[in-house]
């Protein structure tokens, strides 16, 4: 276990981890030069919302150095109160004193924890912008990890969302808010419990304080009022108050965007890998090598010229090139194209698609090796070779009757072919396919709103 305070001589970047605690840190071989491993996460959000249990001084004074970043515009915090928890009313009064003196931009409310004995749960929404999806450090860890001593039991995850996960913690954060009040004077009431099991008037000082914030509600609105949700959509409909939402405090994600989005995170983005795949058995030859200048110019027009040479005749050739294209041709009758090259495919159909690539993976294979007859690659090309120079002399001589096959360029040739073919054999002639998660936002960047204009 521990404290951020020990400060070891090899402390970790100010970055975020993915999961904390880092094992480095639990093993005591790493440290923390923050109070908390998420102040840069946190310096770096204009939107921040969640709920923190656990909340002391020592977290209250990290609170006050978190906002006045001159970048963020609200800061919205329920603190989850629980008996026997360190959030005192000293505590709170302290969190009040910060949020009057930002109320322009900080927003604290208190919620008791009334069934079980468990801990409440601590996640942090955080935005760059209202609009973008966020990502949320979620965890068992209060008090904002500040000075956490680590165990191994201890487990906060720091994840991005995507656009339907947003609209989830957006419902959530207005049933977090619709079930709490805000921090007042009175509501700050909290009692001073110890930690140890307590005892008959403990229970009632903690009775006591539950129902102060049942009846912290604004003078025009009845206490007895129940919350109702939407069956259909989740959302908050009666609250005592306006939740976050009804007050344009969080943005509703556009529904199309939503629904697009949720259609999307059923399959993946899938698309031909041009960067693994074995290269064309066809090769490109410079047209110098033939005594032709390979691009001519005169103002605005432009004229290329381009050769390439094949080690097998125009049927097999024709035939392999089939081979070769045969998954992309399968990969359309399984997806959807989303744009040039870019294909989406639902994840049920995944499993019968790697079939049918392993399938035509095989075909181009067994093609190959009979067009070859077995021979290795080398040995292949020059069996070829007689009839690669005739042909190539015969291009030479249609460009010209004075033009010849120099020794430079068949070794090229032979050097090219022979590279190409080994490739092909080795690796597979058929293409590869890659998958990626497509997420899309509503954020135009810079140079599309330009040309918007």
């Amino acid at each position: 276990m521990l404290d951020w305070e020990e400060r070891p001589v090899d402390p970790l970047p100010g970055t975020s981890p993915a999961v904390i605690p880092d094992n480095r840190v639990l093993l005591r071989q790493r440290g923390h030069t923050e109070p908390t491993p998420i102040s840069d996460l946190v310096k770096d959000a204009i939107f921040i919302r969640g709920t923190i249990s656990g909340l002391d001084a020592h977290g209250v004074a990290w609170l006050r150095s978190q906002v006045v970043h001159p970048a963020l515009k609200r800061y919205d915090l329920v603190f989850s109160l629980y008996g026997r928890c360190p959030t005192w009313d000293d505590v709170l009064l302290d969190a009040l004193d910060l949020q009057d003196a930002n109320t322009d931009r900080v927003a604290f409310r208190v919620l008791g924890r009334r069934i079980g004995p468990d801990r409440p749960a601590n996640l942090l929404w955080l935005q760059a912008e209202m609009s973008e999806p966020g990502v949320i450090v979620v965890g068992n860890v209060s008090n904002f990890m500040v000075g956490a001593r680590w165990d191994p039991t201890d487990a906060v995850v720091v994840t991005a969302i995507d656009a339907a996960g947003a609209d989830a913690l957006r419902r959530w954060f207005d049933s977090v808010h619709a079930h709490s009040r805000a921090l007042t004077s009175t509501t700050a009431r909290a009692p001073r419990l110890r930690l140890p099991e307590g005892t008959a008037e403990g229970e009632r000082m903690w009775g006591e304080y539950l129902k102060t914030l049942d009846e912290a509600v604004p003078i025009d609105v009845n206490p007895d009022a129940e919350i109702t949700v939407d069956p259909d959509t989740g959302e908050i409909k009666d609250a005592p108050e306006l939740t976050p939402t009804q007050a344009k405090a969080i943005a509703q994600i556009d529904p199309v965007l939503l629904a697009v989005q949720a259609a999307l995170a059923k399959g993946t983005l899938v698309s031909i890998d041009r960067v693994g795949r074995a290269p064309p058995l066809d090769m490109p030859v410079r047209a110098e090598m033939f005594g032709e200048a390979g691009e001519q110019r005169a103002g605005a027009a432009r004229r290329k010229q381009s050769f390439s040479i094949t080690v097998f005749d125009e049927k097999t050739a024709k035939l392999l090139e089939n081979r070769r294209n045969e998954i992309g041709s399968r990969l359309s009758a399984f997806s959807l194209m989303l744009r040039e090259g870019e294909r989406w495919m639902p994840a049920g159909a995944f499993a019968l698609f790697e079939k049918e690539m392993r399938d035509a993976e095989e075909k181009a294979k067994q093609a190959l090796a009979k067009a070859t007859g077995g021979m290795k690659a080398d040995a292949f090309v020059d069996s070829q070779a007689a009839k690669i120079e005739e042909d190539c002399r015969k291009l030479a001589q249609q460009i010209g009757p004075d033009r010849r096959v120099s020794p430079a360029l068949m070794q090229e040739v032979r050097t090219g072919l022979i590279k190409r073919l080994s490739a092909n054999l080795d690796r597979g002639m058929a293409c590869g396919i890659s998958r990626t998660v497509t997420q899309l936002s509503s954020i135009e960047d810079r140079r599309s709103r330009s040309r918007s204009c």
